[in-house]
């Protein structure tokens, strides 16, 4: 009886309910963010879509003000001053860009009867008169002249936005600007869209549209949804974190709700994979037992044999494939941070890369190799071999296969 309850409870049956929470935390401590309990993985694996700002698409930095049109004799610092106090007072992408244009925030104007209207930009009242900032559209249903379509084009050819400012019912200036993707959100989008989640964005900026963020951040356009202006006061209690389902399951930045909700689907699977796991530990090792008792050689059965069943979960694995199929990827989805160098360069492994990682209480050790192919220089075929070696020194082999491409006869 001792023997079986033993080897029929390995030690990951005690550790695997705590350990891949514990580890996803542990990865998610350099973004300052928690996953409480399994609680909150459950409700965050329930999700269908996130919530950002503009201004989390667009920080600080991504935004680029390649140079301003003027359309008035007089000079505009006026105007820019009634443009960025209109801003500040907003949650804005462009913010950023006008507070660097004046020289002190304590020059900043009371604004009133701030409105973002629908798709076109914002409109306010300063000094008793009517700024209106956002784009053409929005200055012809005030009623300001605006320069004919032609003036865009050229812009908009280059992947440039042209954004109007209008003063007192007079066309002022226009600022030719550009968006960047930020590079680690990339990252984080991408896979959230793999993972079927939907991204709803909140902003005051016209430029800001379904398309423009596929195009910048290299998504499908139909999962991106903007939030009507109508809605603007909801999305921004929503955005406060206020709320105490929020609050249960992450605290911390932008980007750490984001690496908390991809590690918690990320989780939620491996949960799921070391339930399977236990399952069959426990059968494969009630069934040694029984074998050896009907053999009679369970006198055999020393605290050694016992121990080595232990480890036995202990798995030195290394992931195999040809290059740029997935396996750098891969290796970073198991520990829950970018590890490895991943890039949509064939080859960009070059030498093995080995991290320890415990999946559900068992502890692998991981090494990711060079693709294997015919070498292409001395460098690659130094990889590759490494690549041999340490296949050949496994304990198990993962072969990683791109599935978006035909098998191929080196496959």
């Amino acid at each position: 009886f001792t023997s079986a309850l033993c080897i029929t409870s390995p030690l990951a049956a005690t550790l695997g309910s705590h350990m891949p929470l514990r580890s996803a935390n542990e990865a998610l401590g350099r973004w300052r963010a928690n996953l409480l309990n399994e609680d909150a993985v459950e409700e965050l694996c329930d999700t269908d879509g996130v919530l950002l700002r503009g201004s989390d698409l667009f920080p600080g930095g991504s935004i680029t003000l390649h140079g301003i049109r003027t359309f008035e004799k007089k000079p505009i610092d006026e105007a820019i001053l009634n443009a960025a106090s209109v801003l500040c007072s907003v949650d804005n992408s462009l913010t950023g860009i006008f507070r660097g244009m004046i020289t002190n925030e304590k020059n900043l104007k009371p604004v009133e009867s701030v409105a973002c209207e629908e798709g076109k930009g914002l409109s306010a009242w300063v000094d008793g008169g009517r700024v209106l900032i956002g784009n053409r559209s929005l200055l012809l249903a005030h009623g300001v002249a605006v320069p004919p379509p032609e003036v865009e084009t050229g812009f908009l050819a280059e992947g440039k936005e042209l954004l109007y400012l209008s003063n007192f019912g007079s066309l002022s200036a226009g600022f030719v600007i550009s968006y960047h993707a930020d590079k680690q959100l990339k990252t984080q989008l991408r896979e959230l869209e793999k993972a079927g989640i939907a991204l709803m964005v909140y902003t005051t900026d016209p430029n800001i549209t379904p398309g423009r963020v596929a195009q910048v951040y290299g998504l499908q356009e139909e999962n991106i949804h903007m939030v009507p202006a109508a809605l603007q006061r909801e999305a921004e209690a929503a955005l406060d974190g206020t709320g105490e389902t929020a609050a249960e399951m992450v605290s911390g930045s932008m980007a750490g709700s984001l690496h908390s909700l991809l590690s918690a689907q990320r989780e939620h699977g491996l949960a799921r994979a070391v339930s399977v796991l236990l399952v069959l530990s426990v059968l494969i090792g009630f069934a040694l037992i029984t074998l050896l008792a009907y053999s009679g050689a369970l006198n055999r059965v020393t605290w050694w044999v016992l121990g080595a069943y232990q480890l036995l979960w202990l798995i030195p694995t290394v992931l195999l494939g040809l290059p740029n199929a997935g396996k750098s990827s891969l290796l970073n989805a198991l520990l829950g941070y970018d590890r490895a160098i991943v890039t949509e360069v064939a080859g960009t492994t070059r030498d093995t890369v080995e991290e320890k990682v415990r999946l559900g209480g068992q502890m692998l050790r991981l090494c990711d190799t060079a693709g294997i192919r015919d070498a292409r220089d001395s460098v690659e075929k130094i990889g590759v071999d490494r690549a041999v070696a340490a296949a050949e020194r496994a304990s198990l082999s993962l072969v990683v296969l791109d599935g978006s491409v035909p098998l191929t006869g080196t496959e």
